[in-house]
Order: C-alpha cells, then structure tokens, then sequence
C-alpha cells in the first residue's frame, strides 16, 4: 500500500536545495501530531503532495518506517535531513503546523524515507496521474494501491544544475508486493526449526512471522536456510533494514536504533536450529547486511 501525504513547501524547498550538495539518502518527513501510517510497508511509495499554492505532487520516496522522537532527538538523528537548516527553524515550522508554541521535548512523529526524488517546479504533476484525486478535504494523507510512472535519468552539470539526459528513463513499478505462494507451510516449517524468535527468543507463536533473508521473489525463495523466525516487531525492522543478522550470526543494528529498547540486541547471537545443514545462508545474509541503513549526517 501507497501513501500521498500533504507536504510542507519550505521542508520540500530546503531538501532540494540541499540534496544538490548532500544527496540525501535518508529524510526525516516529520508529523507534529506524532501521527505514523499503519497500512505501508518497507519499499512502498510515499509522495509528497505539495500544499498551496502548488496542489501537486513534487517527489517521491521509498518508506522504511515510523517512530516517535522528540524533537531533539530526530535532530540529532537526522539533522539537515529533518529539512531545516538548524533546530530552531525546525521547531518554527512544527509550531506553526501544530497552531501552538513546542520545545526540544516535545515528541514528534518520524517516517524515515529513503531514497528521495526531488522534482522541479515544471515536472510537478497531477495526483490524477498516479491514479488518485485529491480534494480540498484531505487533512494528512491518503492511502493508494500503486501506480507505475517513467521518470527521466538526471545527471547534475558542473555548475550544479540538473540537464536530462534524454536517452534513458527509468521505470518504477510501485507497490510490487508478490502474493506470497506457500507463505504459511514456510512458516510452519521454519517454526519447527527456531520455534521460537530468532532475535528475542520470543516463544509465543501468535507473534511470531516468517522473515525472507532474501527478498521474495516467487515460491523457490521459500527454502528454509533463506528464512529466520522473527518477533513481528523485529520482522518490521529487518524488512526496513534497521536490524540484521551478520554471517557469524550476530545481531547487527543500525545506528537510527541507539538509544532505543532494541540496542540491547546488538552483537548477540541469534537462535540456530539445531540442524547446521538448516543455518541461515551465508551468502544471504552476507547480501543482506550490505543492505543496513546508517544516518551518516
């Protein structure tokens, strides 16, 4: 499931700007309500409509996932990214959305978007293009089943300007969720093996999913050494590449996670079945760590 969500312009207008010097890879799109979406996945759409006087969608990203912070700590996390030169200018924007004065404590919702695609003013386009209409009435956001767009490949000059480069475009097919074939008889499966979580040694099965170390990409994903068992939680963090599992089966986190309940697993040894010839694949998992997200700002 897709999201479009109304989008502050001077927070879209800072972040483009600054993409040019930074290239952001992650961006913190903050809700001074604290709200967080419930119904999207790591690697779905989020677009950003641009508020008055654009009416528009002006970018897109890949979501990763939602917390809450306050304000202090998403600055210390994201900085820049929060789309703000500096705390301050941060906390004006919050207040003004939020119709009432907030300080560094106040808690704030936080969606971690990755790979974010700003577009020019001309390139804009109609929410109507992706296969949705937006009234007057929308508050925050609304929920889309996909869409495919074509977004022409931009390189950037010496002088810092975008120039298209015409001969290649690149085509995103969003909200690409497989229905999973065998999904259920791979967790069975793999319950037998861990029978409980992997991670957190969680025994209750009512919480406990099967996790793809490997992205699924039909029913021959679904052999046991590319799957782990995982609390649902945990489940969430591994697919949002916030939390994996090294080749010598050790928890690795990623550092948007310090200071959280989660950092007590860092470095521990995850639960093995007790048949080494069903171990997680090496060479998975090896893929899957390159994968872990790290703020570097």
């Amino acid at each position: 499931m897709d999201i479009i969500a109304l989008t502050d312009v001077s927070w879209f207008k800072f972040l483009r700007k600054k993409n040019r010097e930074k290239d952001f890879k992650l961006i913190n799109f903050w809700t001074p309500t604290g709200w967080e979406p419930k119904k999207i996945n790591p690697g779905d759409m989020f677009y950003l409509f641009l508020k008055s006087p654009y009416r528009k969608v002006g970018g897109y990203a890949r979501y990763v996932y939602s917390f809450q912070l306050t304000v202090r700590d998403a600055w210390n996390k994201f900085g820049q990214a929060n789309g703000a030169p500096n705390i301050n200018i941060m906390l004006e924007q919050l207040s003004a959305i939020r119709g009432t004065r907030i300080d560094e404590n106040t808690i704030i919702g936080c969606i971690m978007l990755q790979d974010p695609v700003f577009l020019q003013d001309d390139e804009f386009f109609d929410s109507r293009e992706i296969g949705v209409e937006i009234k007057q009435a929308m508050q925050k956001f609304k929920y889309i089943k996909g869409a495919e767009i074509i977004r022409p490949e931009y390189t950037i000059d010496k002088i810092g300007n975008y120039v298209l480069n015409e001969k290649v475009t690149v085509e995103y097919t969003l909200s690409a969720h497989k229905k999973r074939i065998g999904q259920s008889t791979f967790r069975e499966r793999l319950l037998e093996l861990y029978r409980k979580c992997a991670v957190t040694r969680e025994d209750y099965p009512l919480v406990l999913e099967a996790a793809h170390i490997d992205p699924y990409l039909g029913e021959n994903s679904n052999h046991l050494q590319n799957g782990l068992i995982l609390r649902s939680d945990v489940h969430k963090l591994f697919d949002a590449n916030l939390l994996t599992i090294d080749t010598n089966y050790r928890v690795r986190l990623s550092n948007i996670l310090t200071g959280t309940s989660y950092e007590r697993f860092e470095n521990k040894p995850i639960e093995l079945p007790k048949n080494k010839n069903y171990y997680p694949s090496e060479d998975a998992l090896k893929r899957r760590m390159e994968k872990l997200i790290v703020l570097n700002y």
